[in-house]
């Protein structure tokens, strides 16, 4: 799965590389955070179980498994009033040829 899809240039050095090869420079690297928010633990779930990374895992284990791991996993992230809240960041990064 790192090597395709969201996940492809996720490899420490992997997007400098993809960058370079097309004859492009980093001129703005920045991480961003966000906080992901579901009302409720089912629809985190729902929404987890729906990814595409996640096929993989229900085809070996199952749809009620894997949702289970991912309820279970959420636990965490999820108060007392039962909204799930999920602490996030991403890489923007600009480049020039």
């Amino acid at each position: 799965m790192k090597h395709s899809g969201m996940f492809a240039l996720s490899e420490p050095g992997r997007l400098e590389e993809v960058l370079d090869g097309a004859g492009l420079t980093i001129h703005e690297d920045d991480e961003v955070e966000s906080l992901i928010v579901f009302d409720e633990l089912a629809g985190a779930v729902r929404a987890f179980v729906g990814a595409g990374p996640t096929a993989l895992a229900i085809g070996h284990s199952g749809e009620s498994a894997v949702g289970q791991a991912v309820q279970d996993a959420l636990g965490p992230f999820t108060g007392t009033d039962g909204r799930v809240s999920l602490p996030t960041w991403y890489r923007a990064v600009v480049a020039r040829g």
